[in-house]
């Protein structure tokens, strides 16, 4: 899905008055933890490390295919080659110290790797000896789009997706799973023709016209909050998350 698209998706969202600027309590989020865990090798640093790439590795795979120099065999194998380097530790132990972003520093890191990569044609074969990350099939990025355009494409989606399984899952927790239907049906995945009236969706959930309103204003403000939570989750104590964001889905 091209950045365009994610952006047109979650419009609704980007209420800029309610994102804020560098956190001045900063939590123990995956940022924190990669921090710790760059030069370590506790089982739970470990593990965090592992979730985050797994997490984004659709966006790595998309920088690389946006680079048109290799297949998509190949794209996908140079990617599990870079997560299972970035897993061992090669390039998150140079972590800096005063960095803001970890999209950015992933990003370049990856540019580095790429050229590395290229330099050394007898380099062993990709992935050999190392651990797997297992890789979904994903989307091709937009014919046009520059290999950072396509990375943060590909990091946008992720962000989105993992707010809205956060959003289900509290939901469903909550015993309010019809919510989240609503707010799927409504905003997320709304039918080809459009979305339906909030009369039709009153009639189809079982609501009052005036709890669609209600529900989707609440669903929408919290799916808001989680995703800024999970760009939080990725910026160090200098970070400005609303920065972040409207970078991510101008």
């Amino acid at each position: 899905m091209s950045l365009p698209t994610i952006a047109v998706r979650i419009r609704f969202l980007m209420d800029e008055t309610t994102l804020g600027g560098p956190d001045r309590a900063f939590p123990a989020t995956r940022w924190s933890i990669i921090r710790q865990a760059a030069g370590g090798s506790a089982p739970a640093s470990r593990a965090a490390l592992d979730e985050l790439v797994r997490l984004y590795w659709k966006p790595v795979y998309a920088y690389l295919r946006a680079t048109r120099t290799m297949s998509n065999d190949d794209a996908k194998d140079l990617t599990q080659e870079f997560l299972a380097a970035s897993i061992e530790g090669g390039f998150f132990a140079r972590l800096p110290g005063d960095l803001a972003s970890f999209r950015r520093y992933l990003r370049g890191a990856l540019r580095l790797f790429l050229l590395e990569s290229r330099r050394d044609a007898s380099a062993e074969k990709r992935g050999g000896g190392r651990a797997v990350v297992p890789l979904e099939d994903a989307d091709a990025p937009a014919e046009n789009a520059t290999p950072e355009e396509a990375f943060d494409a590909g990091w946008a989606h992720a962000l989105l997706d993992q707010a809205v399984r956060d959003l289900r899952d509290e939901l469903d927790r909550a015993g309010r799973p019809a919510h989240f239907r609503l707010l799927d049906r409504y905003d997320l995945n709304p039918p080809a023709s459009g979305a339906p009236t909030y009369a039709e969706l009153a009639r189809e959930f079982g609501f009052k016209e005036t709890d669609v309103t209600n529900h989707l204003r609440a669903c929408r403000q919290r799916l808001r909050e989680l995703i800024e939570k999970r760009v939080r989750d990725t910026l160090g104590p200098e970070g400005d998350a609303g920065a972040e964001i409207r970078e991510l889905f101008r």
